[in-house]
């Protein structure tokens, strides 16, 4: 009886042995699983270790980001991707640009798609909800451009209610318009494309495009049948949206502060105006071969 009972015993002790050593061993794969991951570094860690940054945006809205002919190959440029060039410099890492429809872009970050955006994104109250900015990189105003042989009738935002107006969808200009323009009676059409809004207007299927300053610039150098019309204005409702900005993914502070440390250099010695002209040309000369 004795003898069973150390028999007992000692299974109890073997048994107790072996659970503790599944749970070391367990824990320690979990732990290298961990670290293969990144989890457990923030984010300018991560993008340090695997030696790469991914930027997301959508290369269809001129001069921000779109595709261009540089010595003879199709190329992603643009002002943005000059930025995403030297935000990656900095860092001491190579650069991917992901591209993605515009209005997925926020989403995709915060699935861990990529690890920031720099797609001309305003920085509005709904965004910052979301996702952490950068500080503010380039400041603009909006503009409406339309075709030189359609300007009678246009010259205020109430004249608008008239006209049909085109819109990128998820812009701020989306904002706008839902709030000022359909109120009034304007006909607004939302596409995801600028290429196909630009389209649109020459076919004259829109009287207008209301958007960013700098496309605007860029659409007019290219396509001399369009014209700004100056005369129609559109006061800002929160003028902190008329800033764009590097999103990034909510809380991490180390890759933020090393972001705007590269903003602040290049607005410093006058280089990203340089590169928001030298975009704006790019995409006029881009523009005008493909027609």
């Amino acid at each position: 009886m004795k003898q069973m009972d150390r028999v007992k015993q000692m299974l109890g002790i073997a048994l107790a042995a072996l659970m503790a050593l599944a749970t070391f061993t367990g824990c320690g794969a979990a732990a290298a699983d961990a670290s293969s991951k990144g989890e457990g570094q923030d984010l300018l860690a991560q993008i340090k270790a695997k030696g790469k940054i991914v930027v997301g945006m959508n290369a269809e809205f001129a001069p921000y980001e779109f595709h261009a002919i540089v010595d003879g190959k199709d190329t992603v440029s643009g002002f943005d991707v000059e930025l995403a060039k030297a935000i990656a410099s900095d860092l001491g890492v190579e650069l991917e640009i992901k591209e993605m429809e515009f209005e997925g872009l926020i989403s995709a970050l915060n699935a861990g798609q990529c690890d920031v955006l720099i797609s001309g994104l305003a920085t509005t109250e709904k965004r910052r909800q979301q996702v952490d900015f950068s500080d503010p990189y380039y400041t603009g105003k909006n503009l409406l451009l339309m075709n030189k042989k359609n300007t009678a009738g246009m010259d205020s935002v109430a004249e608008l209610a008239d006209n049909k107006i085109g819109i990128q969808m998820s812009s701020t200009q989306q904002v706008y318009a839902q709030n000022n323009l359909e109120p009034q009676g304007t006909q607004v059409t939302y596409i995801g494309s600028m290429n196909t809004l630009l389209m649109s207007l020459k076919a004259g299927q829109i009287d207008g495009i209301v958007t960013d300053d700098t496309v605007c610039r860029t659409m007019v150098i290219s396509n001399p049948d369009l014209v700004i019309n100056q005369s129609c204005e559109f006061p800002s409702e929160n003028p902190d949206e008329d800033s764009t900005a590097v999103a990034i993914p909510k809380g991490e502070n180390s890759l933020t502060a090393e972001i705007n440390k590269t903003i602040a250099r290049l607005k410093a010695d006058g280089q990203m105006e340089k590169l928001v002209d030298e975009a704006c040309a790019l995409a006029a000369q881009n523009a005008g071969s493909e027609e």
